[in-house]
């Protein structure tokens, strides 16, 4: 801790942002690998001469642990504000983490600021589904999409949500609208193997699940759908 209180509140801030500015950029990658995104941003900074290696490796990793404990460094000071980024990406990041919870306030609160925010909706999406609201889940990403349509991520995690609703059809016909293999495809590839899985269709199912299972945020229910079919093939 004595790295990061040795640190201005300024160099602070600049490397939290720099942090939620790479969780952006690799939002298109499903599941975060956080040990090379926090390197890539320690690299970075002191090649920059912004902040030493380890200190800067510090402050990130605090920051996760206790996001809210930064947002008076955040915000900075009545006659010094800062730039509000959110945290719509770090709310993503806890979600894959397990912190459903805190993912959901992280949300809530970028929402309060930016209600038409497409990549904050789908982040509340993640967060809600993580605590098994799946109704609410589907609404937030059906939101996300009403404000930005091409928005493949919130397309993708709608198409798993209705297929882990039992909607298996729909899931289906709603991820053939996005061809398998391509990049947008991809997002799909959880939905139509839990879909396939629950309509029975075990040798279609079983690719999109093993591959889906490789780079998922959260893969324990797609793992879960590849032992209830080896336990099928068993039988």
């Amino acid at each position: 801790m004595s790295t990061i209180t040795a640190l201005d509140d300024g160099t602070v801030f600049w490397v939290i942002t720099a942090l939620e500015r790479d969780l952006f950029q690799f939002e298109v990658t499903p599941r975060y690998n956080v040990d090379q995104i926090i390197d890539g941003v320690a690299y970075t900074l002191e090649s920059c001469d912004v902040c030493p290696r380890e200190q800067s490796i510090a402050i990130m990793e605090d920051y996760i642990r206790d996001p809210k404990k930064y947002d008076g460094i955040k915000r900075g000071t009545p006659d010094c504000p800062r730039p509000n980024h959110g945290t719509r990406y770090l709310s993503r990041l806890l979600s894959q983490l397990g912190r459903h919870e805190e993912a959901l306030d992280l949300a809530e609160a970028d929402l309060a600021a930016w209600p038409d925010s497409a990549a904050a909706w789908l982040s509340k999406s993640r967060a809600l589904y993580g605590l098994g609201r799946r109704e609410e889940a589907l609404a937030c990403a059906e939101r996300s999409l009403e404000i930005n349509g091409s928005y493949s991520l919130a397309a993708g995690f709608r198409g798993r949500i209705l297929a882990a609703m039992g909607r298996y059809e729909e899931a289906l016909d709603y991820a053939g609208d996005y061809p398998a293999g391509e990049h947008e495809g991809m997002y799909f590839d959880a939905a139509r193997g839990l879909a396939l899985a629950g309509l029975g269709r075990r040798e279609e199912a079983r690719p999109y699940l093993v591959m889906s299972s490789r780079f998922d945020s959260n893969p324990e229910e797609l793992e879960a759908a590849r032992r209830r079919l080896a336990a099928q093939d068993a039988a």
